[in-house]
C-alpha cells in the first residue's frame, strides 16, 4: 500500500509538472528503494552472528529510539517522505 501512495505521489507531481516522460524511471527508483530498504531491515532483524546482536539492539535501543530517527521513519514508511520528485 505504502508504494502505491508514494507511486500515486510521483505520479501527481508529474502530472502538475508536466514530466510524465520521466515517471516509469522515477517509479523503478521507488520500488528499487523498497526492495533495499526491506532487505535491509530484514538482515538487521535476522543477525545470526551473537557478536553482532548487541550492536544491533544498541542501534535499535538508541539510534532508532530518537525522536528525528523516527519521525523520518514513519513518514518513509507512509509514503509521505516525497520532496519534489
Amino acid at each position: 500500500m505504502n508504494l502505491g501512495i508514494k507511486d500515486a505521489t510521483i505520479l501527481a507531481w508529474r502530472m502538475v509538472r508536466g514530466g510524465l516522460e520521466t515517471y516509469s524511471r522515477d517509479r523503478h527508483r521507488v520500488g528499487a528503494q523498497v526492495v533495499r530498504e526491506s532487505d535491509a531491515q530484514f538482515r538487521m532483524a535476522a543477525i545470526r552472528n551473537p557478536a553482532l546482536r548487541p550492536v544491533r539492539n544498541f542501534l535499535v535501543r538508541h539510534v532508532l529510539g530518537s525522536e528525528i530517527v523516527q519521525k523520518t521513519l514513519r513518514l518513509r514508511m507512509a509514503g509521505l517522505d516525497h520532496q519534489a520528485v
